[in-house]
């Protein structure tokens, strides 16, 4: 299985759209694949699973896409869990941008700060949404490999995979972690 979690699936943004286009490439790729969220857009609710129910999706040979962009619960039991997993690192918004605007998104932010430096030694691929972002995973010490961008989209209705990120030698020597290429 190969799945995927985040702190919150919103409707329309960057992110959702990219986790729901990941999970319908793998979809048709035949792999088993679930999205675990803490919280959801009420109109995409019903295509999330809540991730206290991770633990019993775990498995050592499931590949996890942690798609990290703020402190988590999520966050913090994906990294207690087995899974193999890669690291969609999608930028944290400094905390201060927030401060006497949106108390807990300070809190939030700091703590999504100090959770993507413990990451760097767990994940076996750190994958940046930018290059400004594989840079900073790089900087922290996680193992970025040899990453040509995240997987993406849709055309004409056809499930997309835009590019794949293979890890390196230090943690992984199985090479490419998923391939899944479909045909246009």
């Amino acid at each position: 299985a190969v799945h995927q979690v985040l702190a919150t699936l919103g409707y329309g943004d960057a992110i959702g759209h990219e986790v729901l286009g990941i999970q319908r490439v793998l979809r048709a790729a035949g792999y088993e694949s679930e999205i675990f969220v803490e919280t959801a857009d009420r109109r995409l609710e019903d295509l999330t699973v809540d991730y206290r129910d991770l633990p019993a999706a775990s498995h050592p040979d499931n590949l996890l896409f942690h798609h990290f962009s703020i402190g988590s619960r999520a966050s913090r039991v994906a990294y207690a869990l087995p899974d193999r997993m890669a690291l969609v690192y999608h930028n944290i918004t400094p905390p201060e941008f927030f401060i006497d605007v949106h108390p807990l998104l300070v809190q939030l932010c700091y703590l999504g700060r100090r959770e993507l430096g413990v990451y760097a030694n767990r994940v076996e691929l750190g994958l940046g949404d930018s290059e400004y972002n594989r840079a900073e995973l790089e900087a922290l010490g996680a193992d970025v490999g040899q990453c040509r961008g995240l997987l993406l989209g849709d055309r004409a209705g056809l499930p997309e995979l835009l590019a794949v990120g293979q890890a390196g030698e230090r943690r992984h020597r199985r090479g490419v972690l998923i391939d899944v290429h479909l045909p246009h």
